[in-house]
């Protein structure tokens, strides 16, 4: 699959973040096998991968300490280098020393931390999936609660995240910003020209794990786990009747229709 972000292969200013960031609404096709960290490009997911390797080969000519990128050896130098003033002090109280970055208190430096070390101590009570911050949690637990908090003001569309939310609302205004460079297609939001964007490149990238089936969209990929689970997700809204597909879903619904 070709590179969707603007490094074109190179190294991203914001490698080692982007794997912890998932509420940007950026489509992260690409996924570290060890940790399951996920990234939008896979110049970014090979930097990553060498914090599993134990490989450092940027070396702070101060102090000797070695980091993983080139990045996080510049933020480490600036610790020796940059005057402190008292506020920027008091910062460099609660610095990580293992990519450098530096953090306003110590409960954020420990948050942080987890990203370095896999740390993930909040449990779904429900499904065992663990997590390293609180409120991760709690977003994952309104997939088995059903819960959805946020809501369109135009047309009453609940929602579970407030991302989705704002990926919504641009159905309504109508706004098309994302461009496919193949067909000019616009689509209103990245994940969707993302998505779009396989149909050229033939990649599959959503595998099913009973028989090794490959899809080029995750709802197929679900609306196929259905026969091997049997399970019914897609429920009627009139007389709550429920089928494993969406297309039985939807002959159905014509029947209410007329």
């Amino acid at each position: 699959m070709f590179c969707t972000c603007e490094c074109a292969g190179k190294y991203c200013a914001d490698a080692e973040a982007e794997g912890a960031n998932h509420t940007d609404g950026k489509p992260r096709p690409y996924m570290c096998m060890t940790c399951e960290k996920r990234f939008t490009c896979r110049a970014n997911l090979i930097i990553h991968a060498k914090t599993h390797n134990g490989i450092k080969p940027y070396e702070c000519s101060v102090c000797n300490k070695r980091f993983v990128t080139e990045g996080r050896l510049q933020r480490h130098v600036t610790a020796h280098t940059q005057p402190q003033d008292s506020a920027t002090a008091n910062k460099m109280k609660h610095l990580c020393t293992e990519c450098g970055k530096c953090f306003g208190s110590s409960s954020a430096l420990a948050i942080h931390n987890r990203s370095h070390t896999g740390e993930r101590p909040f449990v779904c009570v429900i499904c065992d999936k663990r997590f390293s911050r609180v409120g991760h949690l709690a977003r994952h637990s309104r997939i088995h609660s059903g819960e959805k908090p946020y809501q369109c003001s135009l047309c009453g569309k609940m929602f579970g995240r407030s991302e989705h939310l704002r990926l919504h609302m641009k159905a309504h205004s109508g706004e098309k910003a994302y461009e496919c460079p193949i067909c000019k297609h616009r689509f209103s939001t990245s994940s969707s020209l993302a998505a779009h964007r396989r149909i050229h490149s033939g990649e599959k990238p959503h595998k099913c794990t009973v028989c090794d089936r490959a899809f080029s969209q995750y709802g197929t990929l679900q609306n196929h786990m259905t026969v091997h689970t049997g399970a019914k997700l897609f429920v009627c809204t009139v007389c709550s009747k429920a089928f494993t597909r969406m297309g039985s879903l939807a002959r159905h619904t014509k029947l209410h229709s007329g």
